[in-house]
């Protein structure tokens, strides 16, 4: 896992200036400590970090070039089916290889296969393949996203880069793109469909390519499809559904866990963390280290991970964070992620990742994807039942009566239900709106807010979907993925450590995706073929059925981070902003100290949002 930084004029008479590009480059140096190469000629500048993972030596150096071809590569990520590939497309004597890096195989299938590359390649990936002959190039993303992959386009060049700030830092321009401002506001939605903060600066859309010839983009097209439009699954019994997860997720690991440096895992109270550790320490002959993020004087998934190591006697570390962590390092993370964040959670996250660097871990499995592969949050569950009911409506409306019930404001909780079935990307994954228009300059919402803002563009399967497939497409592609995967990259990377998400491969995922929801859940009960599998194990099922444990966030902010928030949200600064109604916001802020907060998600949103604008923009 890398970084890289592409310059391409449009014609020769455009000169880049090499000290420039070379900074810009070396700004992601901690995404790749451990070399730092380019490649130039009259028609391209490339540069790279690169953080050695497989193959140490220099065989494995990119940009990646071969006498006998006219491509020149840059890629970022990981192959992880590239040793099967390599014994099926070049085990006879006509290809040699001068080193066991996943970069060269890459090279050699684009080289002899080009765009039917990716149908035979799986794992995490992000790279420009340069043809200079042609003076091409071809450059794609990963089918779910997972390495960023920017690109900046003006009447002069063509920029491609791991990261936004190099672009920044190379064009000099920066502008705010009030589009996503109200996606992130108004659609849960950050980093999805080509979009970022920045005007100008667009991300290639997950599992597409895009090509450029003759100083033109002549193709942008997409090479993944998620739904299967079969029967196949529809015809598997429950039986054979669990036997066909179970084997796909088992030969997962071996693949995830290839590398010629240690790797490590998270853990927290979870079946998913906790059966990726447990197998990790029974494939790999040394000690695994776990790694566990706590919160200072609250429950935490600590204790649980901790009791889990200790079984299987694995190395566990914890962190812990503190409000005064919070407070000292938001901005900093929100500088690595070049967004704003939604959880401080994310702040543990970046204090667990110091550690994994200290203790000299370049490779992390991580449990991301569950959830959006098998519908695991709670707003899916509302779909679902809705597709179990659709032939018998009362029934689902006497679900929601006792529901409400249960909830201290009975009216509210039918009204927060009947929202979030209706707008998810404006509610918290267990079905809370956060969405109140009311904080918000009218002016602004005006100018900008209309009727196309609410309908996102689909791809065409998405009409054949049910409502659970509906509802897992929306957190795949617009609310949960796309966010969450730019936050675990940027804070990883900042680090010098590769993630790897053995629940995001492609396949694996889409078989989860397309299973039928009697598979995915069992009455009450979420993610069923998962649980199934992993509780086999009587120490995961004891340790890893976990309980959903609500973060200190809310607590904190209505405590030990009010005087900072408050502070922030009383400034000239803000009253500045064009956004917010601040007599709304700071009312909001009062009623906090009546415990009157359904949910804090909205606050943080923004606070964190004026941390990003002041940092990037002022």
């Amino acid at each position: 896992m890398c970084g890289f930084f592409v310059v391409k004029p449009k014609t020769k008479k455009i000169s880049i200036n090499k000290r420039r590009f070379i900074n810009c480059t070396k700004m992601m140096t901690h995404r790749g400590p451990d070399d730092l190469k380019f490649y130039f000629d009259d028609d391209i500048c490339m540069g790279f970090n690169r953080l050695s993972i497989i193959d140490l030596s220099n065989k494995g150096a990119q940009p990646f070039r071969e006498n006998n071809s006219n491509q020149v590569l840059v890629f970022n990520g990981f192959i992880s089916n590239s040793e099967e590939l390599k014994l099926s497309f070049f085990n006879n004597k006509k290809y040699l290889f001068k080193g066991q890096s996943d970069t060269e195989v890459l090279f050699k299938l684009l080289d002899n296969y080009s765009t039917k590359t990716f149908d035979y390649i799986r794992g995490m990936y992000s790279f420009v393949s340069y043809n200079k002959k042609k003076n091409s190039l071809l450059v794609a993303r990963d089918p779910l996203g997972i390495k960023p992959l920017y690109h900046y386009e003006d009447q002069n060049l063509f920029i491609f880069s791991s990261e936004i700030k190099p672009i920044i830092q190379f064009t000099k321009k920066k502008n705010i793109s009030n589009e996503s401002v109200l996606n992130y506001f108004f659609a849960g939605s950050q980093d999805f469909s080509g979009k970022t903060f920045f005007s100008g600066i667009k991300s290639i859309k997950s599992g597409s390519y895009l090509k450029i010839n003759n100083n033109r983009v002549t193709s942008y097209k997409s090479f993944f499809n998620l739904y299967e439009d079969t029967q196949k699954y529809k015809k598997l019994s429950k039986k054979s559904s669990y036997e066909i997860y179970e084997k796909k997720f088992s030969q997962l690991i071996n693949e995830y866990i290839y590398s010629d440096v240690n790797c490590g895992s998270f853990l927290s109270s979870g079946i998913d963390s906790s059966y990726i550790a447990k197998t990790m320490s029974k494939k790999l002959d040394y000690d695994i280290e776990t790694f566990t993020y706590g919160f200072k004087n609250f429950l935490s998934e600590d204790i649980a991970a901790k009791k889990f190591a200790e079984s299987y006697k694995l190395k566990s570390n914890t962190v812990t964070l503190t409000p005064l962590d919070v407070i000292n390092n938001i901005e900093n993370v929100i500088t690595k992620i070049e967004s704003p964040i939604t959880s401080i959670r994310l702040i543990a996250v970046d204090k667990l990742y110091s550690l994994v660097k200290k203790k000299g871990i370049k490779v992390i499995l991580e449990g991301t994807g569950g959830d959006e592969a098998l519908g695991g949050y709670g707003y899916n569950f509302y779909q679902h039942l809705r597709d179990k009911h659709k032939l018998a409506p009362k029934k689902f409306i006497e679900y929601v009566l006792i529901e409400a019930s249960k909830s201290k404001n009975f009216y509210k909780k039918i009204a927060d239900i009947i929202t979030t079935l209706n707008n998810q990307n404006g509610s918290t994954t267990d079905g809370t709106p956060f969405v109140y228009s009311s904080l918000f300059n009218y002016e602004f919402l005006n100018e900008n807010l209309n009727e196309e803002f609410f309908f996102t563009k689909k791809q065409s399967y998405f009409k054949k979907l049910n409502f659970l497939q509906r509802s897992q497409y929306k957190d795949i592609y617009e609310i949960k993925l796309p966010k969450l995967l730019n936050y675990s990259d940027k804070i990883a990377m900042s680090h010098g450590v590769e993630t790897r998400f053995p629940y995001l491969d492609q396949d694996y995922f889409k078989f989860c995706f397309n299973l039928k929801n009697s598979v995915k859940f069992n009455n009450f009960e979420s993610r069923w073929s998962s649980k199934i599998f992993f509780l086999k194990d009587k120490k995961i099922g004891q340790f890893g059925n976990k309980k959903s444990i609500v973060d200190p966030q809310k607590n904190w902010i209505s405590n030990n981070l009010y005087d900072f928030i408050y502070d922030n949200f009383n400034s000239t600064f803000f009253s500045n902003l064009p956004y917010f109604n601040k007599k709304k916001i700071i009312k909001l802020m009062e009623n906090i100290k009546k415990n009157d907060l359904p949910t804090s998600y909205n606050i943080f949103q923004i606070l964190t949002f004026v941390v990003f604008y002041k940092k990037f923009f002022s």
